[in-house]
């Protein structure tokens, strides 16, 4: 051994190191005066010893820093010795090769140190390089009570496999965590996770990567770090949280089904009573799970189905719609990476989507469907076979192109109990490339047949009038295995109406009755629930008061010159340039109210037309001639009646004369009657006509505008509304007259 050097080390003292060729080693001959030898300085020997060792150490030495200046010794290390040593062989020699202190070194040994030398693998300057590239934290704003996930990325950028490498975690200086992380190829990686659960405070977190074998010469990037602050505890209420997510299968490959999990726990301090599972990849949602109950401190597992694509994937479990609301969104969603890789090019059989279709009771009839996938490129066949409870209930051979699938189904009489559902293939034809993932099992509970209630739909016959009955219909089946009675229940607003006990046969349907009467004109809610369970269905009814007979309204026109009434309610004489008052005021609605008055105001001679929307007005006419007058009135309902009656507008002349006979002469009456009678032309048949004390009326066929001739004076009468019945009167001889359809 070395002498010692003061520490308590004994393993950097003892010798040998190595060992290198040293006997029989033809060296050249040097010249020598001294007895015994014989040289002439020229030729060659053969020696033994250390002498002929050393120049083999000293020469690798001196290539190996050639090859890499960066070993060259200094105070802190010794990369050239560390090299030599690292890459020797084990020497089984004379007296044994096995490590001397296994307990201390798998290698050293007391005679050989740790091996003989080999040149190549020591002047070969390849090497592995750990590089811890990342060191994350999920969720990303924690909170005292969420599990925080550290998850270090470690990858090999060197230019040699690391067989073996030692991580450990260290949080504020104190080491939590220390562990193996197997081998790392070139150019791979490997991702080393932790789950913490910090209290409230801030944290400085240190991955750090040691011990690589083969040994590396870049140290410096083995260290990195990362702070954390971890928040207060959420107030009270529920706190889910997303503390684990990863698949069970290690090598999945291209469109294989594999399942998924999310272990989720509820650290608040209320049950949630509900929430949706949602998962993405890489940022596309595939599937959709709902959650159950979780209780407080309670932790559940939740399981899904992904297919696999080929190429590293992210995938990602969210929650959301936690009811109710949810106190600390930030550990609601977690994360892991898949790598997956390429179809293989043998056939590869896979069975997949597993599934029960029907109701699991005692005596239904399900369909046991599944699908036989082959993930590889080239076709096959393949056994199956379909087992419950380890009894074969189907088998079969299915013939699979690559990369596609082949559905099965088995339909099967439930029968009480727990049992298992499994399919196997075997036998590939020809050989696939993998037996792995040959098998896929569910358990299922088959319950005991019994009636089993829902309800269907509640409806009725519009529309639906306060104080009268009306029939209400309600479906309810029994979807259940059993024969069975149900009461059916329905409410008003809340208030029970009636109740009706109905048996209905297995897997069938029938409508229930009721018979309510509303007792207020609005919008009601009507209700239904069985006594079967809780559930319930709703619909709003539009109750309407009842419908009467609307009465039409009456119009009655009455028309003032200057401020005098005419006698005649339908006729009024006037000049031009005198001020005629119309009013609505006399019409009325015996049920109602009037809503619209309308006047026309027609000039016979040209059809030109006055029009007002008020109850009453003034009008000055300021041309001669006869004007027919229609006052229409609507009522709140939409009926309306029509009123019809006469201005004759003389031209109002002046004449003086010379004797004592002259005296001013307003030829009013000549002018209306002239007229009148220019108009007889237009007249259309009477068919009927009475006087006006016997309810006189004239009966057309059409109805609309119209020119009459009177009965009594042939005098013309114009018609220029649709409304019937109206009633008018001749301007001549100032008849009256009804007019019906």
């Amino acid at each position: 051994p070395r002498d010692d050097d003061g520490d308590s080390d004994r393993w950097d003292e003892l010798k040998p190191s190595v060992v290198a060729p040293g006997s029989g080693i033809t060296a050249a001959l040097g010249h020598s005066n001294l007895p015994g030898f014989t040289s002439n300085a020229s030729g060659w020997t053969t020696q033994d010893g250390t002498s002929m060792a050393c120049p083999h150490v000293a020469g690798l030495a001196a290539l190996i820093l050639e090859a890499d200046i960066s070993l060259r010794p200094d105070s802190n290390s010794n990369g050239v010795r560390d090299r030599l040593q690292e890459y020797s062989e084990t020497w089984d020699g004379e007296y044994g090769g096995e490590p001397s202190e296994p307990e201390e070194s798998d290698r050293y040994n007391y005679y050989y140190g740790y091996g003989y030398l080999d040149s190549y693998e020591v002047v070969d300057i390849n090497q592995p390089d750990a590089f811890v590239s990342e060191v994350t934290t999920t969720p990303d704003e924690p909170v005292e009570g969420d599990s925080v996930t550290v998850s270090i990325k470690i990858e090999n950028i060197g230019t040699m496999d690391i067989d073996e490498a030692m991580i450990k975690l260290i949080v504020n200086d104190a080491e939590v965590e220390s562990d193996g992380l197997g081998g790392i190829s070139v150019d791979s990686h490997v991702t080393w996770t932790y789950d913490w659960e910090p209290e409230e405070g801030d944290y400085d977190v240190q991955a750090e990567v040691y011990d690589v074998l083969p040994a590396e010469g870049d140290l410096e990037n083995n260290i990195l770090e990362t702070s954390v602050s971890v928040g207060a505890a959420p107030a009270e209420g529920v706190d889910l949280a997303i503390i684990e997510v990863w698949t069970d299968d290690s090598d999945p490959i291209h469109n294989e089904h594999i399942a998924i999990y999310a272990k989720i726990r509820n650290q608040g301090t209320e049950k949630a009573d509900s929430f949706e599972l949602r998962w993405y990849d890489d940022n596309d949602r595939f599937t959709t799970l709902d959650g159950e109950e979780i209780e407080v401190e309670e932790e559940i597992t939740i399981s899904g189905e992904w297919i696999a694509e080929e190429g590293e994937s992210e995938l990602l479990a969210r929650m959301v719609s936690i009811e109710p609301t949810d106190q600390n969104s930030n550990n609601d969603e977690r994360t892991f990476v898949i790598d997956v890789g390429p179809p293989p090019e043998e056939p590869d059989f896979s069975p997949a989507n597993l599934a029960i279709e029907g109701m699991l009771e005692e005596g239904q009839d399900v369909t046991i469907s599944f699908e036989i996938m082959n993930l590889g490129k080239t076709d096959g066949e393949i056994e199956y076979v379909l087992r419950i409870d380890g009894v074969t209930v189907d088998s079969g051979n299915s013939e699979v192109s690559g990369e596609s699938s082949d559905e099965r189904s088995y339909d099967w009489s439930a029968s009480k109990g727990n049992h298992v559902v499994k399919v196997e293939l075997e036998n590939s034809e020809p050989a696939e490339s993998s037996l792995e993932n040959n098998e896929v099992e569910i358990n299922i509970d088959v319950e005991e047949a019994s009636a089993k209630f829902e309800l269907m739909e509640i409806s009725w016959t519009d529309p639906v009038f306060k104080d009268e009955e009306t029939a209400v219909k309600v479906s309810v089946r029994n979807y259940g295995g059993k024969d069975g009675t149900v009461t059916t229940t329905l409410y008003a607003s809340d208030s029970m109406v009636d109740s009706e006990t109905t048996e209905i046969e297995a897997g069938q349907e029938k409508d229930v009755y009721f018979t309510w009467v509303p007792s207020v004109a609005e919008s009601i809610l009507l209700s239904v629930q069985t006594d079967y369970d809780d559930e319930t269905i709703e619909k709003n009814v539009y109750v309407q008061e009842v419908e009467t007979e609307n009465v039409r309204p009456v119009a009655n026109g009455l028309i003032s010159v200057n401020g005098i009434q005419s006698t005649n309610s339908m006729i009024a004489n006037a000049n031009t340039g005198d001020i005629v008052s119309f009013s609505g005021t006399s019409s009325y609605d015996s049920d109602g109210s009037i809503t619209k008055y309308n006047w026309t105001i027609v000039r016979s001679s040209d059809n030109y037309k006055i029009s007002m929307m008020q109850e009453n007005f003034e009008y000055t006419f300021n041309e001669g001639g006869t004007y027919s007058v229609t006052l229409t009135v609507t009522d709140d309902r939409g009926d309306s009646n029509a009123w019809q009656g006469n201005v004759i507008v003389n031209e109002k002349t002046t004449v003086t004369g010379s004797g004592g006979n002259e005296e001013d002469s307003n030829i009013l009456l000549i002018g209306g009657t002239v007229a009148i009678i220019g108009l007889l032309g237009g007249v259309l048949g009477l068919r009927y006509f009475k006087s006006e004390e016997d309810d006189d009326f004239f009966d057309f066929e059409d109805t609309g505008p119209l020119n009459l001739a009177c009965p009594s004076c042939g005098g013309m009468i114009g018609i220029t509304t649709e409304q019937r019945p109206i009633q008018v009167a001749c301007p001549m001889c100032q008849s009256q007259f009804v007019i019906r359809e």
